[in-house]
């Protein structure tokens, strides 16, 4: 309903050297539907290439199948 999803698995990602390694949720982006919403940090796995969300940010699944990400802060 509110578009929660949840990670297939989780592993630790480097996004930025001096703050080292994030445990990252990770996402098989065949299994999310429009509406799905992802927060980063997390990793998605789709046909089309894998796609990284550094964190504070967030994805979302349009309604066209599209993951959009956008800045939270």
């Amino acid at each position: 309903p509110d578009g929660a999803v949840h990670p297939t698995t989780q592993r630790p990602v480097l996004f930025d050297i001096e703050r080292g390694h994030v445990m990252t949720d990770i996402y098989d982006g065949t299994r999310l539907s429009p509406g799905a919403k992802m927060h980063g940090p997390a990793i998605v796995h789709r046909l089309d290439g894998t796609v990284p969300i550094p964190p504070h940010w967030h994805g979302e699944i349009d309604p066209h199948g599209h993951l959009v990400l956008t800045r939270t802060g």
